[in-house]
């Protein structure tokens, strides 16, 4: 079992609901398990799913200037911060990856 190869797998997965379903199905480990090696090479051919071609991404002094007393503006800053979240775990697990990975190999 490639527990990397599972991980790669799930982090591949564009829906979020099959990307939860895949990570909930990698066993856990004692980590006394050899970990080998991913495909890196299948890792180069696709690229990571979390951005969707629309909506369009543009700077933000394109956006229309929203308060955060009003609904509209509070559901926006929400969804900022979401953003920012996600990216942080997404360079929290690259980082785990990076630094565990020069461990064992």
């Amino acid at each position: 079992m490639n527990l990397r190869q599972l991980a790669l797998d799930a982090l591949l997965i564009g829906d979020p609901d099959e990307k939860s379903a895949a990570v909930a199905a990698i066993p856990h480990t004692t980590g006394d398990d050899p970990l080998a090696s991913p495909d890196v090479h299948r890792l180069c051919a696709e690229t990571l799913p979390g951005r969707s071609s629309r909506p369009l991404l543009v700077p933000p002094t394109q956006l229309a200037p929203r308060s955060v007393t009003s609904h509209q503006g509070r559901a926006a800053l929400c969804h900022s911060l979401a953003h920012i979240e996600l990216n942080a775990i997404k360079f929290g697990f690259n980082e785990c990856n990076d630094r565990f990975f020069k461990l064992v190999a």
